[in-house]
C-alpha cells in the first residue's frame, strides 16, 4: 500500500467529507490492522463502531480479511497490493453497490493502489520493511504539501503513522509520488463515472510503461 496519508492526500477533498466514501477509501488496509491490534473478534467490534448506513455486516470482509493479499482475487485487495483485480472486486457489485459511496471509495483504493505500484514500477519481491520505510518517508513529503490534510480517528487510534526524515529512498521515487498523488487527485470517484475513470487510469499506466506523457 502507499501509506495511509498517500491514500487520503490522493482522494479529493470534498470527497472524504463523505464519511461512507472515506471508510470506504481506507477499508483495504484498515481492517486488516484492526485484526493484528485487537484480533478479528475485536475487527468486527471495531467495524461495527465505525459502520454507516452504506456499510456491508462484518461478514462480507470477514474471509477475506484472514486472507493473504498475494494470491489471484485473494484478501482485502482482491490481489496482492501491487496487482490488485480491479474488475473482480467491481463487477462483483450490483447496480446498487456501484452507487453506494463505500464501495466506491473501496474501488478508489484499489485503483490508488494500482497505479502508484505499476507506475514506480515497484512489484512484489521487494523488502517490505524497506518499502514501508519508504512510506514514512514520503508521508514527511504529504505532511509538508498537505498541511491540512486530516486523518481519520481510525488512523490516530492505531497510530498508524510514522515519519522518516532523512530522505534516503530504498525504492520509491518522492517526486514520482507526488506527482501521482496530484494526478489521482483531478478523479472524482464519489460523484463521476467509475468505469470511465478506470479506463483513463488503466490507460494512463500504459502511457507511462510507453514513456508517453
Amino acid at each position: 500500500m502507499p501509506g495511509y496519508s498517500a491514500h487520503l492526500a490522493a482522494t479529493k477533498k470534498e470527497s472524504r467529507e463523505n464519511i461512507s466514501f472515506l471508510i470506504g477509501v481506507e477499508m483495504p488496509d484498515i481492517l486488516k490492522a484492526f485484526v493484528r491490534k485487537y484480533t478479528l473478534e475485536g475487527a468486527r467490534q471495531k467495524y461495527n463502531e465505525i459502520k454507516t448506513k452504506d456499510m456491508p455486516d462484518f461478514s462480507y470482509f470477514e474471509k477475506r480479511v484472514q486472507e493473504k493479499d498475494d494470491k489471484l482475487e485473494k484478501g482485502m485487495h482482491y490481489g496482492s497490493s501491487d496487482v490488485p483485480n480491479i474488475h473482480s472486486f467491481w463487477d462483483s457489485l450490483t447496480i446498487e453497490e456501484k452507487n453506494n459511496p463505500f464501495y466506491r471509495g473501496y474501488l478508489w483504493h484499489l485503483l490508488t493502489d494500482f497505479y502508484a505500484y505499476q507506475t514506480l514500477k515497484i512489484f512484489s519481491g521487494v523488502d517490505i520493511n524497506l518499502l514501508h520505510a519508504d512510506w514514512d518517508r514520503i508521508n514527511v513529503y504529504i505532511k509538508k504539501a498537505y498541511p491540512d490534510l486530516e486523518m481519520t480517528k481510525e488512523i490516530k487510534e492505531l497510530n498508524l503513522l510514522s515519519y522518516i526524515d532523512d530522505n534516503v529512498f530504498n525504492y520509491v521515487d518522492p517526486v514520482k509520488m507526488m506527482q501521482i498523488i496530484e494526478y489521482l487527485n483531478k478523479f472524482d470517484m464519489l460523484n463521476g463515472d467509475p468505469s470511465a475513470i478506470i479506463s483513463e487510469i488503466t490507460n494512463k499506466i500504459k502511457e507511462n510503461e510507453l514513456n508517453i506523457e
